[in-house]
């Protein structure tokens, strides 16, 4: 069964849709979106596979996430947090980011897609998508390298698990509401053979 969630942090409205496999009791992905002092970190994490071993990977990793904010770690420093924390499991993927004043960090392991679009289409890069790094946290950790991008108001931030098109950025209608974008991606985008989850963000300018 498909669920919707969605909330405020700082200057982000934000919404997150997921589903699990057919016939899996278990999401094996997962989702952060929290404030960390001036920073206002998120992230969406995939546990490899689905069902139940997934899920716990993707639950190990997001408690490991939590428990990394508030010490004034940067976002390399948490995924490497995350990589010791989880060996015991099967392992994820995840894209992290974090967001102060209007410069937006991250940092990604995997496949789980990311992508800024502005809310101006004339914009020099309307659509700005995340270099990832490929390996598998809890297993094998690439050499982590964070980028950064500007981030302004009526512009929005998508993530996805591979259970999502990776072709999303094309396809979202920039001016929805966040729940409109993420609840139609998973109806319209869903692939099947995996759990799916997007988290989507739009800056407003205000917090």
């Amino acid at each position: 069964m498909a669920d919707l969630t969605r909330g405020q942090a700082g200057p982000l409205e934000w919404a997150v849709a997921s589903e699990a496999l057919a016939g899996e009791q278990f999401l094996g992905d997962a989702y952060l979106v929290q404030e960390d002092g001036d920073r206002l970190v998120a992230a969406v994490i995939d546990g490899l596979g689905h069902g139940q071993e997934a899920a716990t990977a993707a639950r190990r990793t997001l408690r490991a996430l939590k428990e990394s904010t508030g010490r004034g770690l940067g976002l390399e420093a948490m995924v490497a947090h995350c990589h010791e924390e989880v060996r015991a499991t099967r392992g994820v993927v995840m894209t992290l980011v974090g967001l102060e004043g209007s410069t937006l960090s991250w940092v990604g392991v995997g496949n789980v897609e990311a992508a800024v679009i502005r809310g101006d289409r004339q914009a020099p890069r309307p659509v700005e998508s995340m270099l990832l790094s490929g390996g598998v946290v809890g297993y094998k950790l690439p050499p982590l390298r964070c980028r950064t991008t500007e981030i302004g108001p009526g512009d929005l931030l998508v993530l996805a698990t591979d259970g999502i098109r990776a072709d999303f950025a094309s396809r979202v209608v920039r001016h929805d509401p966040p729940h409109l974008i993420a609840g139609r991606m998973l109806r319209t985008l869903r692939l099947p053979g995996d759990d799916a989850l997007v988290l989507v963000a739009r800056h407003t300018g205000a917090g």
